[in-house]
């Protein structure tokens, strides 16, 4: 079987700042995987295009549609330009997450939109996507789906913590992996930011400038998901219809809303450090865009009682796409990408969609 793999990752996440994509080198020596990231790139959503994917839960099925067609097609020709601008070859694949639109386990299905045949034709290589459908179809959650990818190319760290629209978790013991969403961050902390005029918190500048406002912070933490074993997920409505209406009806000062949350965040991710019995030899790994919020990390360094590891900039911003390129490596192999003992479904999976240029 082929050892060595060329794959472009692609990831568009909750908090609607751009697609990600990751050109990475894959080596199977025969026991271990190894990667290098060749080259990595941010495509920064227009303001139309932030619209389109924050509205698009509420469109029409035709609008809908559309706009899945017309996503794959932004993606296969961003995928292009990038290859060319980095001169890139010898490309297998490209595996593209799509981006959330909607996430209803419970109700067995999920959709991420980027239409994979379009990407395919655009771009002009096979397309792996639609990672979660089968996952969902055998009672999983369909999500974390990171973990495979951490377990094999991130053995070293007990602890993987992504800090992007909704906070996750990878917690890697010797006999078991187990790992699930915390609870929603940049999403929360960016709709906050624009509130004070800005597309995000650089490095949690508003947030230091706050105060604690306990009886949000009391709020925050009263949802019941939190007190839910794993396996769980949180979908992009957990935002819209649970923390959103708390902070309308909060202080009016978004600083202190900020703080706050940034409080919150930080203690959500303690309480589940504590269930994992975590101890200060442990390793935690950080990535996500809530990795560069000095702010949020601040708190996060004195509060948890383990090593907190920041990573390189390109691990911390283009971790996901790298581990989605990865994933598409293991579909490519017809190996198991997805378990169940993580997401909770009947089996594990062997998961995404192939569309061939």
């Amino acid at each position: 079987m082929q050892s060595f793999y060329r794959a472009i990752g692609l990831m568009s996440g909750s908090s609607c700042d751009g697609l990600d994509i990751a050109c990475v080198d894959f080596n199977h020596d025969g026991q271990d995987w190894s990667f290098e990231c060749i080259a990595t790139d941010c495509i920064t959503y227009t303001k139309e295009w932030q619209d389109h994917l924050r509205q698009a839960a509420k469109a029409s099925g035709h609008d809908l549609m559309l706009l899945h067609s017309r996503f794959g097609q932004f993606c296969g020709q961003a995928v292009k330009k990038f290859i060319n601008a980095h001169q890139l070859t010898n490309i297998d694949f490209v595996a593209s997450h799509g981006h959330t639109i909607f996430h209803f386990p419970q109700h067995h299905f999920t959709t991420q939109i980027g239409d994979g045949a379009a990407i395919a034709a655009y771009c002009g290589l096979p397309v792996i996507c639609d990672f979660r459908s089968t996952d969902i179809a055998k009672n999983g959650q369909g999500a974390p789906l990171v973990p495979m990818g951490d377990a094999l190319l991130f053995k070293e760290y007990r602890f993987l913590l992504n800090i992007g629209g909704i906070a996750n978790i990878t917690i890697q013991d010797a006999t078991q992996r187990t790992a699930f969403d915390i609870c929603v961050a940049n999403q929360a902390l960016n709709y906050l930011a624009s509130h004070c005029g800005k597309e995000f918190d650089q490095d949690g500048i508003l947030a230091s400038q706050g105060r604690i406002d306990h009886a949000l912070l009391q709020a925050l933490h009263r949802h019941p998901y939190y007190q839910k074993p794993a396996p769980k997920s949180l979908g992009n409505e957990f935002m819209q219809e649970n923390i959103k209406p708390l902070l309308q009806s909060s202080g009016p000062d978004p600083k202190d809303q900020l703080h706050t949350m940034c409080h919150f965040i930080v203690e959500q991710i303690i309480t589940s450090l504590r269930h994992a019995n975590a101890k200060p030899q442990d390793k935690m790994l950080v990535s996500g865009g809530g990795a560069s919020n000095g702010f949020l990390i601040g708190l996060l360094k004195d509060a948890v009682p383990c090593e907190v590891i920041i990573p390189s900039p390109q691990i911390i911003a283009y971790k996901e796409a790298l581990i989605f390129a990865f994933l598409g490596v293991l579909r490519w192999r017809q190996e198991t990408n997805i378990s169940a003992k993580i997401t909770g479904a009947d089996h594990d999976s062997c998961s995404g969609a192939i569309y061939l240029a």
